[in-house]
């Protein structure tokens, strides 16, 4: 805390992510430590030990955390909170399934339809990290929502070209889906640079068959 001198702070912090919008965590601050209230932040946004943190001070004792995964990869959170819509509709502890009709994924507890996904897709940036390690990880909600990374398979990518590339699918103890093979190959036949961004679009799940179609916008330092 020594760089809040001067700052009015309270025994309290507020902490907020991409996670639920505008919502926000209240956690109790003992001397530099986080205390009560950490454990649900935690819990809600899937930390896992590798995770780190960035703490962007928006004034006070009011933090916008950015959350990365072991790989660098930032996490994708959705905009709404499952867990508090669940409750809503009485269905919490039912099993979910996942149904693919056509290009929307639906999402059922019970006999009960909840969430429609059209063209589910998750965006990534590219970063060093990426091109040292030649691995790339699966945002952990698009992951379990769509069943990926249960398991080692393989999947096919589709690149801006209309070119196939197969590409291995695992996934970490921590339930976190990554490619750890066969990046390397799809991100240099298409000349991918730090900054590009890559739009993974699920377009098969069948039969333990996975296709994505990728396109990419170029940063401008690539171009």
């Amino acid at each position: 805390m020594r760089y809040l001198v001067g700052e009015k702070l309270d025994d309290q912090a507020t902490l907020r992510t991409k996670r639920g919008g505008n919502e926000s965590w209240t956690v109790s601050v003992k001397g530099s430590r986080f205390k009560d209230g950490w454990e649900d932040f935690a819990r809600a946004h899937d930390l896992c030990i590798g995770d780190f943190l960035v703490f962007k001070h928006e004034g006070g004792l009011m933090f916008h955390v950015h959350i990365f995964d072991p790989t660098a990869c930032e996490k994708v959170y959705p905009l709404f909170d499952v867990a508090k819509d669940d409750q809503k509709m009485g269905k919490a502890n039912t099993n979910e399934k996942k149904k693919n009709v056509g290009k929307a994924f639906l999402s059922f507890k019970g006999n009960a339809m909840v969430k429609p996904v059209e063209d589910p897709q998750f965006k990534i940036t590219m970063k060093t990290s990426h091109f040292k390690w030649w691995t790339v990880c699966i945002p952990a909600d698009f992951g379990r929502e769509n069943g990926l990374g249960k398991r080692r398979e393989m999947m096919t990518l589709e690149d801006p070209k209309g070119r196939s590339w197969e590409v291995q699918l695992s996934h970490r103890r921590t339930g976190h889906a990554y490619i750890p093979s066969g990046w390397r190959a799809f991100s240099m036949a298409n000349k991918l640079g730090v900054g590009d961004i890559c739009t993974f679009k699920l377009v098969s799940r069948m039969d333990n068959k996975v296709a994505m179609k990728v396109s990419v916008s170029r940063s401008k330092s690539s171009v």
